[in-house]
């Protein structure tokens, strides 16, 4: 152990090892609370402009750039996510190249196999976060509907909703669509009632729900 952790922190794999460490530390905040979850909050627009806050503003329409964009599921799958991949890989390969291809840990060698060891990152990366997107299109789905979808109707799903704790299922085409739901304090729903959405909460990803009565077809 002692002696991998040597490894880690030569000269050559120290700039890898460094980057593992933010992104560990980074994911450490969120998990703490230290971050919240606008810290995902960086937009792709593959149609339009690429946009930071704090930022970079550039036309990416098109082109070599855009491609690798889609190619890499950034207009799907948030930044954060797809870095983090990327490094917790080139840390992977660069260790491993190192201790095999670069026996005497020379940072000038390190330097020539840079390239392909980005590439094989890069490749490894888009393979991890394939499911990724697929989840994240449909979230992004999701968003899109959640102006439509005040006023459903749908049955509590949970032992009972409170203001505190809850989820409410909603029948529609395909399979049915479970939400996290919340009552006015003081409120409490139980399972198998009849709720209907009230509005969105966009700080905590909850849907205030009112009890209803089921309408008759």
């Amino acid at each position: 152990m002692t002696e991998f952790l040597q490894e880690c922190f030569l000269t050559a794999n120290l700039p890898a090892t460094v980057l593992l460490l933010l992104v560990l530390g980074y994911w450490l905040m969120v998990i703490v609370g230290v971050l919240g979850m606008d810290a995902f909050d960086l937009d792709l627009d593959l149609d339009g402009e690429f946009d930071v806050d704090g930022g970079l503003d550039g036309d990416v329409h098109g082109g070599p750039f855009s491609a690798f964009l889609e190619f890499m599921y950034l207009g799907d799958v948030p930044v954060v996510i797809v870095g983090s991949f990327f490094v917790v890989f080139m840390w992977i390969v660069t260790m491993v190249s190192n201790h095999y291809l670069n026996s005497d840990y020379s940072f000038l060698v390190m330097l020539m196999w840079i390239v392909p060891n980005i590439i094989i990152s890069l490749l490894a990366t888009k393979f991890a976060i394939s499911p990724f997107s697929k989840m994240f299109q449909n979230y992004d789905n999701l968003d899109d509907t959640r102006e439509n979808m005040i006023g459903q109707l749908g049955m509590v799903k949970t032992s009972h909703v409170t203001d505190k704790f809850g989820q409410l299922e909603i029948t529609q085409d395909g399979p049915p669509l479970v939400i996290n739901a919340r009552t006015h304090p003081g409120t409490k729903l139980c399972k198998g009632d009849a709720a209907r959405i009230v509005s969105y909460n966009s700080m905590d990803g909850t849907y205030l729900v009112e009890l209803s009565k089921w309408e008759k077809n």
